[in-house]
Order: C-alpha cells, then sequence, then structure tokens
C-alpha cells in the first residue's frame, strides 16, 4: 500500500509541475498588457498633465500596476531606460515586445506633443497586438503542457503499478476453437 501511495503522490506531483511550468507563458502577457498600460498613461500624462518627461516616467515608476515591468525602476532618461529595457532579463517581454518600447521611448520628448501621443498611441496598437498574440501561445502551449504533464503522470503511475498488480492470465483450455463454437451457440439463440 504505501508503494502505491508513493506511485500516486509522484503522479500528482508530476501534473501540479506541468500546472506551474504552464504559469510561466502568462507572465509575458501580463507584462505586455503592464507595458500597453504604461504607453496609455504616457499619452494621457503627456496630454493633459503638463508635467515633465522624466517626472511622468518617476510617476509611473511608483505605481504597483507597472511592477512588472522592471526596468522602469530608478531611470528617469529615456536613452538609459532604453539601455536598461534590452538589458532586462526578469521582465517577460521577448526582444520584439522591448523594442516596440524602446522605439517609442527614443522618439518621446523630441518632436511637439501630437506627433508624441501618435507615436504613444501607434505603440499603443503594436502591443495589443503583440498581446493577443502572446495570449494564443499561451493558451496553445498552456494546453501542451498539462496535457503532457497528465500523460507522462499516467504513464509513470501506470509503468509503477505494472510491477505490483498481477494480470489474469486466461487457462490454456480456453482456446480459439472453444471461444468460437461458445459465439455460435449464442448466435443461433437469436435465429
Amino acid at each position: 500500500k504505501m508503494k502505491f501511495l508513493g506511485i500516486v503522490i509522484l503522479g500528482a506531483s508530476v501534473i501540479a509541475i506541468g500546472f506551474l511550468l504552464s504559469d510561466c507563458y502568462k507572465s509575458r502577457r501580463r507584462a505586455l498588457d503592464s507595458a500597453q498600460q504604461l504607453v496609455l498613461f504616457l499619452e494621457s500624462e503627456i496630454c493633459f498633465s503638463g508635467k515633465d518627461l522624466g517626472e511622468i516616467i518617476k510617476s509611473a515608476a511608483e505605481k504597483e500596476c507597472f511592477s512588472p515591468l522592471c526596468f522602469l525602476k530608478d531611470h528617469s532618461f529615456f536613452k538609459e531606460m532604453c539601455q536598461s529595457v534590452e538589458r532586462d532579463k526578469k521582465t517577460a517581454l521577448l526582444k520584439e515586445d522591448k523594442k516596440i518600447l524602446t522605439d517609442l521611448f527614443l522618439k518621446l520628448g523630441k518632436t511637439d506633443i501630437d506627433s508624441q501621443l501618435k507615436q504613444c498611441r501607434l505603440c499603443a496598437n503594436k502591443l495589443e497586438r503583440a498581446e493577443n498574440s502572446a495570449k494564443k501561445e499561451e493558451e496553445q502551449k498552456t494546453r501542451l503542457v498539462r496535457t503532457l504533464s497528465v500523460c507522462l503522470s499516467a504513464a509513470l503511475i501506470i509503468l509503477s503499478t505494472s510491477r505490483y498488480v498481477s494480470f489474469a492470465v486466461p487457462s490454456p483450455r480456453y482456446t480459439a476453437s472453444s471461444a468460437f463454437s461458445t459465439c455460435k451457440l449464442s448466435l443461433s439463440a437469436f435465429e
């Protein structure tokens, strides 16, 4: 009984690991959502607050909703932030996601307000498309990882229990010809 319990615990742990691994695919989508919210925040602050861009970034870094974007902390200059975005390994953003943000940060503050707002809108649209792509990828890979973990767990349990469970072997007296005659008898009953 203890061996069987150990096998069940092993199977359950494989399934749990699969579900935990599938959660890592959500982090990119969350980071993209935060990045999109950051761009919308920048757009509204540029349009309505009249603050300096450095102040806007500092106020964004203090907000909890942007915490998945680790590169925001302690950076108030856009060139410095672009370098930080590119080097950042903690954020779940891919290289192409980071490029969308760095392109925006390099253009902010160099043109008039209307052009900056258009750049923010363009960046938000690109991030939204990237987020939709990440969502599809998350759904596919999450389903794959979870199914794989369940199958692996079932295989482990089957392989482990096959050593301890004896299967019934048919007696040698029961042959194909006796099975055929039994089948003939049962078919004649329906006539």
